[in-house]
């Protein structure tokens, strides 16, 4: 029985936040807020449990004097606390853990992106004259073409945060950069949109299975 609620109310969650298809509704809202606010108490706990009494609390009541980097840390926590203060003086004080980190954060994103990706995207196409006379010709296309269009991904950003002057040349790689941002936001959203239609499916197909279980009904 137990297994049926659970099926029976993740079906009329699903439901719920389908209906937002139709238009927006109370069900939908409350179906979101019940799902994020689930997420975020998740994230809270592993947060308190594994990161703050984990790796910061416990070693440091152990042997203070062995982890000293934790200071710093338990200091930055509090000072990005003080974020919450009603007071503009106190607030004032978390800018700095608060910049440390959007700008490690931006920092680590940006450093992976050039090195994990566009880096290599540029270093193949120039490495493609050593492979023998039977190399990829299909690879060595894709591969140019990602590094275009990521260049052009770039640009088309630089473009709408800064005034630049105008140049075909930069215009046309901010397009083809736009164009692979909207080609690429349709495929994620196509996946996702197919994956949670498969999972109701699923649901539904498990539901009536279960049912037919419980009440002795023949396929």
């Amino acid at each position: 029985m137990s297994d049926l609620l659970g099926m029976l109310t993740a079906l009329v969650l699903t439901l719920a936040l389908f209906s937002r298809i139709w238009r927006p509704n109370r069900a939908f809202r409350w179906a979101s807020h019940l799902l994020l606010g689930a997420w975020m108490g998740y994230i809270a706990a592993v947060v308190l449990k594994q990161i703050l009494w984990g790796t910061l609390l416990r070693p440091f009541l152990q042997m203070p004097l062995a982890h000293p980097e934790t200071i710093i840390a338990l200091a930055l926590i509090l000072l990005l606390a003080l974020r919450l203060s009603r007071r503009p003086a106190l607030r004032a004080w978390g800018i700095l853990p608060l910049g440390m980190l959007a700008g490690g954060g931006s920092a680590l994103l940006v450093a992976g992106a050039l090195r994990g990706s566009l880096l290599p995207q540029l270093l193949v196409p120039a490495q493609l004259h050593f492979l023998p006379d039977t190399f990829p010709w299909w690879d060595a296309a894709a591969v140019t073409a990602a590094t275009f269009a990521t260049i052009g991904i770039l640009i088309y950003f630089n473009r709408r945060s800064a005034a630049t002057p105008a140049s075909h040349i930069l215009d046309s790689l901010s397009l083809l950069g736009y164009y692979t941002l909207m080609i690429g936001f349709g495929a994620l959203l196509a996946t996702t949109a197919g994956a949670r239609i498969t999972l109701l499916i699923d649901r539904m197909q498990y539901l009536i299975t279960l049912i037919q279980q419980l009440f002795g009904i023949a396929a």
